[in-house]
C-alpha cells in the first residue's frame, strides 16, 4: 500500500514538473518571438544637423559631438548588463545579469537572471504591440509573477 501511494506521489510530482517545464518553454518562446520582432537593421536615414535644428543649443552641441554627420540611424539596441538588484529597500543586494533590447517606438524586452543557487529568479519584463507583461519564476520553473494588465501597459508607455 505504501509503495502504491509513494509511486502515485512521485507520478504526480513528475507530471507537475513536466507541466512547469512546458509552461516555461512556451513563455520563453513567446519572449523570444517578441525579441525578434523588435530587432531591426539601421534605417536608410542618416544623421544631419537639420534633424536637431529645433532643439536647445546645449542639446544640439551634445548630438553634434556624439553623432558624426551622415551616420546611419539605428532603430534598436541590444544591451547586456551585470550588477546588483534588490527586491526591496530593506533587502540585500543580489547579483544580476540581464539582456535587453530596446526598439524605437516598438517596445522593449528585459530578460534578467537575478540571484544564484536556491535563490535564482529568471523571467522577462516587456512591452510590445501596446501590451506589457512581467513574468518571473524561481529557477525558471516555479511561477512567482505573471502580471499583465492595463496598469502594466500604462506604466511602460
Amino acid at each position: 500500500m505504501f509503495t502504491k501511494i509513494s509511486l502515485g506521489i512521485v507520478a504526480l510530482l513528475a507530471i507537475a514538473l513536466i507541466v512547469l517545464v512546458i509552461i516555461s518553454v512556451r513563455n520563453e518562446q513567446e519572449v523570444d518571438r517578441i525579441w525578434r520582432s523588435l530587432e531591426s537593421s539601421p534605417t536608410g536615414d542618416r544623421f544631419s544637423e537639420d534633424m536637431i535644428a529645433d532643439l536647445p543649443p546645449p542639446v544640439q552641441r551634445y548630438f553634434l559631438h556624439s553623432i558624426a554627420p551622415s551616420t546611419h540611424l539605428a532603430t534598436s539596441v541590444n544591451l547586456e548588463m551585470s550588477g546588483s538588484f534588490r527586491m526591496a529597500q530593506d533587502k540585500p543586494w543580489i547579483p544580476m545579469q540581464a539582456k535587453q533590447i530596446i526598439s524605437a517606438s516598438k517596445g522593449f524586452v528585459w530578460k534578467p537572471v537575478i540571484g544564484s543557487g536556491w535563490f535564482k529568479f529568471m523571467g522577462a519584463d516587456y512591452y510590445a504591440n501596446k501590451s506589457g507583461r512581467m513574468r518571473f519564476s524561481l529557477w525558471g520553473l516555479i511561477p512567482l509573477v505573471n502580471a499583465h494588465s492595463v496598469d502594466i501597459k500604462l506604466f511602460h508607455i
